[in-house]
């Protein structure tokens, strides 16, 4: 796997905080409906921008070393 550099790792980071505000109202919707932890579930689960946010996590970290 590549090594991201810091202004790629900086793009990313800001992507993923631009997609949790957009993505917020709709897993506050789930929270009233399925409660505090289905809500989690759900939004990682289920949520396409959850999974995404997920897969961004995972290349931060990866490129933590």
């Amino acid at each position: 796997m590549a090594q991201l550099t810091l202004e790629e790792q900086r793009e990313l980071r800001m992507k993923a905080l631009k997609m949790i505000d957009e993505t917020r109202w709709m897993i506050e919707e789930k929270r009233d409906e399925l409660g505090n932890k289905g809500a989690f579930n759900w939004f990682n689960r289920e949520c396409p921008e959850g999974k995404e946010i997920q897969k961004i996590g995972q290349l931060l970290l990866n490129a933590r070393g």
